[in-house]
């Protein structure tokens, strides 16, 4: 329930603040119906070409136990795990008993 007011709460605002702003744009600016258009295909396509840095991607990160190789060794007894399904595997075991 909270999640649905909190989007009522960003959207309802956002909405409104942008159609009022958009329309003291378009009337400071005296834009006709061509020149909004021409607009909002240039805002759209400028909104992919930001939306698409999404999709770069850096080198992760080491985790501590997970992807880094020295801290992969149990401190408990003298393991060295290859994989992290290894490493899950044990302590999902050792954290049972």
């Amino acid at each position: 329930m909270l999640d649905v007011v909190t989007l009522g709460v960003v959207a309802v605002p956002g909405g409104a603040g942008g159609f009022i702003i958009g329309s003291v744009i378009i009337k400071r600016l005296s834009l006709s119906v061509e020149k909004q258009l021409r607009a909002m295909f240039l805002l759209a396509v400028v909104c992919m070409l930001t939306m698409s840095m999404f999709f770069v991607q850096c080198d992760t990160a080491p985790l501590a136990r997970l992807t880094d190789r020295s801290f992969t060794q149990h401190s408990s007894h003298d393991i060295q795990y290859d994989t992290i399904e290894e490493f899950n595997v044990d302590s999902k075991a050792e954290y049972s008993a």
